[in-house]
């Protein structure tokens, strides 16, 4: 059996963040925490410290390279997926440069999130850091 990995979802659509939640539902990813907003995701971080983080890049308050950040500042060590339906390229390397583990385009499928969310794992685990 595969190990369990806490996750945070951070979108400000509930209907992204249930089907996140649907599609991570019987694998090894267990759903502990959700926000809507980018200042409830680094709040929930700090509180729960999962070791993944599903995070859109365009919410209300505080959007999700911002959030990305002050994660990092908590902990320089948290491994980030980034979401967001924009797939302008500058948005992407600008989340991949300030430490981003990744990044997927909306819509998805199941099979395409799990599977992204696995080379995360394994690429983190190579590195030494986490999960």
């Amino acid at each position: 059996m595969k190990q369990p990995y806490a996750v945070l979802i951070a979108d400000d659509s509930q209907t992204i963040r249930r089907v996140v939640k649907k599609y991570l539902r019987d694998t090894e990813f267990n759903v502990v925490a959700e926000a809507e907003n980018g200042s409830q995701a680094v709040d929930l971080y700090k509180a729960h410290h999962p070791d993944l983080v599903v995070l859109d890049i365009i919410m209300p308050e505080t959007d999700g390279i911002y959030a990305l950040s002050k994660i990092l500042q908590a902990d320089p060590n948290a491994v980030v997926m980034m979401l967001s339906s924009q797939g302008k390229e500058e948005v992407i390397l600008r989340a991949l440069e300030r430490g981003a583990k990744s990044y997927m385009q909306k819509p998805f499928d199941k099979d395409l999130l799990v599977a992204g969310l696995r080379r995360v794992v394994e690429r983190t685990r190579d590195e030494g850091t986490r999960p």
